[in-house]
C-alpha cells in the first residue's frame, strides 16, 4: 500500500500535496481520475464499481478524484483540479459499492480533501481484504474485476480459482498459527489452573513488517489507553515490554505473571488471561468458575487489537480464537428464577477446554463487535449471571 489507511483518515491539503509531490505513477495500487465519476450515468457506475472491484481483487489500492496523474510537465498544482461538493460525490460512491459490490468490500474508506476555492479531492481507499474473490452485480449482469499495471480487466478462470484458493489458504493458515499457539500455551500453564488465552491472527500478508519495537507498539503492550479507559482487567502490564524473536511481549509480574500480552511483526496478537477467579466460599472444595469479570477482559482485548491497527496503520483483518483451558470441573451458570445465590452455580464442566466459535473481523469492522459476541455466546449457552448480553 502506498498510504495507510490512518494516513488517509487524516489526510488534508497539504497531506495530498506531499504525496502528490513524490510523483507516484500509476500503477497496480494507484489510479489517478481527473474527474468524479458519474454516479447518475450508467457508464460512470459501471467504471466505479469496476474500478472498485478490480482493487479489491488484487493487492488493494487507491483511486485519487479530481487529480491528474502526474508527468514531467505537470507540477502539484496542476495536478490539482477538484470539483464542487466532494461530500455528495462520495457518499453517493459508498451507497454505490455497498449496494452492487458482492460480497462487501471491508474497510472501504471515502476520505473528502477540501482544496481551495470550495472544490474538493476525493481520495478511495480499496484495503486487500480476505473476502475475495468480490464481484459486482449491476443491471442483471454478474462480473469479476482485477486490477493489472494500470488497467482493470475481468478475472480469467486461473484468477477466480486463485482469488478463492487465496482466501480459504488464509483462513487455513491462520487457524494453524492459532493452533500452534494454544498447544504452546496448554505446555505453559499444565493441566491443572484454567487460564483464557484469546488469538487474532491476521487474514493477509503484510507489505511490510511491523515495528513493534517502535513507542507506539510500547504503549499498546504496557496497556496505558485501557487503563485510562477504566478497564478493571485491562490486560496492562507493569514490567517492561521484551522483544521476542517474533515480536514484542509483556507480562504484569516477573515471577508466576497472571497476564501476558504479544504483538508479532507480522500483526498477531495475543492475550493470556490467568487470574480465573476461584468459586464462592460456600462451595467445597473451592472450584474455579466463570465470572462476569472475563468480559472485560474479552473487551480490554478488543480494544488491545483496535490499538494495533491504529499503530500499524492499516485496517488488518483478523481471525479471532478464544479458548479457555483447563475448563473441565469449572462451574457454570443457571440464572432460574426462584433459585437463591448459593444454586446460581452448576456444574462442573466436562470438557477440558470451552472454545468459543471463531470469529473474522474484517477490515472497517468495529473489533468491540467480536468481544460483544462473545459475551453473548456465554450468555446464551449457560445464562451466566452478571454477564450482560
Amino acid at each position: 500500500m502506498l498510504l495507510s489507511h490512518l494516513e488517509i483518515q487524516q489526510m488534508d491539503e497539504r497531506g495530498l500535496r506531499d504525496f502528490l509531490a513524490q510523483r507516484v505513477p500509476e500503477g497496480p495500487g494507484l489510479d489517478y481520475k481527473r474527474t468524479e465519476y458519474d454516479a447518475s450515468d450508467p457508464k460512470g457506475r459501471s467504471e466505479f464499481l469496476k474500478d472498485v472491484c478490480g482493487f479489491a481483487n488484487a493487492t488493494g489500492g487507491h483511486i485519487l478524484l479530481g487529480v491528474r496523474e502526474p508527468s514531467s510537465k505537470l507540477g502539484v498544482d496542476d495536478q490539482i483540479v477538484g470539483f464542487p461538493d466532494g461530500t455528495r460525490v462520495a457518499q453517493r460512491l459508498e451507497q454505490l459499492a455497498r449496494t452492487w459490490i458482492y460480497p462487501r468490500v471491508p474497510g472501504l474508506l471515502f476520505r473528502v480533501v477540501e482544496i481551495a476555492e470550495a472544490k474538493h479531492c476525493v481520495v478511495i481507499h480499496v484495503p486487500a481484504g480476505a473476502s475475495a474473490p468480490h464481484m459486482v452485480m449491476l443491471d442483471g449482469r454478474n462480473a469479476l474485476y482485477t486490477r493489472h499495471s494500470e488497467s482493470t480487466t475481468l478475472m480469467d478462470l486461473h484468477e477466480i480459482r486463485r482469488a478463492i484458493e487465496r482466501s480459504t489458504t488464509a483462513r487455513a493458515l491462520a487457524r494453524q498459527v492459532a493452533a500452534q499457539r494454544l498447544s504452546e500455551v496448554r505446555a505453559q500453564v499444565g493441566a491443572r489452573a484454567p487460564a483464557l488465552l484469546m488469538q487474532a491472527v491476521p487474514l493477509i500478508a503484510l507489505s511490510e513488517p511491523l515495528d513493534v519495537l517502535s513507542d507506539a507498539f510500547d504503549a499498546v503492550i504496557r496497556g496505558n489507553a485501557r487503563d485510562a479507559a477504566g478497564f478493571d482487567s485491562s490486560l496492562a502490564v507493569s514490567t517492561k515490554p521484551q522483544p521476542t524473536l517474533e515480536g514484542i511481549r509483556g507480562i504484569n509480574f516477573r515471577d508466576m505473571p497472571t497476564v501476558e500480552t504479544q504483538v508479532h511483526r507480522d500483526g498477531y496478537v495475543s492475550a493470556l488471561y490467568r487470574e480465573i477467579p476461584l468459586g464462592p466460599f460456600h462451595q467445597e472444595p473451592r472450584a474455579p468458575f466463570l465470572h462476569p469479570k472475563l468480559c472485560e477482559v474479552m473487551s480490554a482485548f478488543a480494544m488491545m487489537v483496535a490499538e494495533v491497527r491504529s499503530a500499524a496503520g492499516m485496517e488488518i483483518p483478523y481471525l479471532i480464537v478464544g479458548t479457555l483451558l483447563n475448563a473441565r470441573g469449572m462451574y457454570l451458570g443457571t440464572q432460574l428464577r426462584g433459585h437463591s445465590d448459593s444454586d446460581a452455580f452448576a456444574g462442573p464442566f466436562d470438557r477440558d477446554d470451552l472454545n468459543w466459535p471463531e470469529q473474522v473481523c474484517e477490515a472497517g469492522d468495529a473489533t468491540e463487535d467480536f468481544a460483544r459476541n462473545m459475551k453473548n455466546q456465554l450468555y446464551n449457552a449457560f445464562h451466566l449471571p452478571g454477564f450482560p448480553r
